[in-house]
């Protein structure tokens, strides 16, 4: 029996219209103290009533605004909130279809994708709730959508498209930023390079290396000159993040890092954001579970690590040209959930910072498994 997936889609929009009206209800534990304050500064707007401009940072002003405008066409509730983030999750799903139809892919492994899309916890959760997290993965799933349009297809207005949906993604939240930069810079870079003819792979770790050795003597250099030390400064900008974590983070028994040593002020704390991003990924560890939503989250970090691994394994043995979609992949997964992790301090805030990488996530582990599966490259198909 075939289930028709955009049937299964629907079906996903009406579950969670289902738990934003219960949540509009009752109340949810689970979306922190986003909802409420994103609800009443778009309420003053929508109201013409000032407002203190600290109330929210400058990256939850614009979704303020537009929680006002539709405030403005209706009326100033929650619920009108949660309706929209639920409309969002469905354009959302529809892209990460149309992204999947990209690649001949086994309809089993299609049905995997889009059922995980649907029913994963986190996602209902946060994408039933008026918080920003289905806009972040709406425009996340359309970056990636007219960046494979563009490397595949060399569409100029897909790269159009590709910058503005970076922006809107950039102007919910900070952290987008540098995936955008980073998405744009690669797509870019991938699609001369095909076009010229030149092995990606040899040219990669020079590329690399040369970032890193380029950062540690600018670094250097801009101490010696004018005294400014950027590690230091980095390292101040992730210490007052990380103090927003705390201050709206939901749960402080899920907290499993708090801040970084102040003496650790130069390169070698990376070290400690690269344990913290570890962290990020896969906790609560078995040994710290105590509640039923511990089991749940552990049982996505386990799909997020075979998911990963699967992604790993295909950079092995899929061809050249795949090779650099897949790559596009997992650079702009590591991109935001690193960026995430650098503020985040515990795992009920982190499962909430997951949710724009989803689409991502199943991308990595399923696009290329028929190759693993049948040791042949799946097949483009148009847009």
């Amino acid at each position: 029996m075939k289930f028709n997936l955009r049937s299964l889609i629907w079906v996903g929009f009406f579950g969670r219209l289902i738990y934003a009206f219960y949540i509009w209800t009752f109340g949810s534990r689970f979306t922190g103290s986003d909802q409420g304050r994103f609800h009443g500064l778009a309420v003053k707007i929508s109201e013409n009533i000032p407002f203190d401009y600290e109330e929210v940072d400058q990256w939850g002003m614009f979704y303020a605004y537009f929680l006002s405008f539709f405030y403005t066409l209706t009326t100033p509730t929650e619920l009108i909130g949660n309706l929209c983030a639920v409309l969002a999750w469905l354009f959302s799903a529809f892209i990460l279809l149309r992204i999947l139809n990209m690649f001949s892919i086994s309809y089993r492994n299609m049905l995997i994708a889009v059922a995980l899309y649907i029913l994963l916890p986190s996602s209902i959760i946060n994408t039933s709730a008026g918080i920003r997290e289905s806009y972040q993965l709406l425009f996340t799933n359309l970056s990636v959508y007219f960046a494979l349009i563009y490397y595949y297809h060399k569409d100029i207005r897909a790269l159009l498209l590709l910058f503005l949906s970076v922006w809107a993604a950039a102007v919910l939240h900070v952290t987008f930023i540098l995936f955008g930069v980073v998405l744009v810079l690669v797509t870019l870079l991938f699609a001369t390079l095909e076009s010229l003819r030149i092995k990606v792979f040899k040219a990669l770790p020079f590329l690399l290396l040369g970032s890193i050795a380029s950062l540690l003597l600018f670094s250097d250099y801009l101490y010696s000159v004018i005294g400014f030390n950027p590690d230091y400064e980095i390292m101040k900008a992730v210490l007052s993040f990380q103090e927003g974590s705390v201050l709206t983070g939901f749960d402080a028994r899920a907290t499993y890092k708090f801040f970084i040593p102040g003496e650790i002020g130069n390169i070698g704390s990376f070290g400690y954001l690269l344990y913290g991003f570890f962290q990020y990924l896969f906790e609560p560890m078995p040994w710290k579970i105590s509640s039923i939503f511990d089991v749940v989250l552990t049982l996505e970090n386990l799909l997020r690590a075979t998911m990963i691994f699967l992604a790993v394994k295909a950079l092995f043995v899929i061809n050249e040209e795949d090779k650099k979609a897949l790559i596009l992949f997992l650079v702009g997964y590591f991109v935001i959930e690193f960026t995430f992790s650098v503020g985040t301090t515990n795992w009920g805030t982190a499962s909430r910072h997951h949710v724009p990488s989803i689409g991502l996530l199943l991308l990595l582990g399923i696009t290329f498994r028929d190759y693993l599966q049948k040791s042949e490259s799946p097949t483009k198909r148009g847009y």
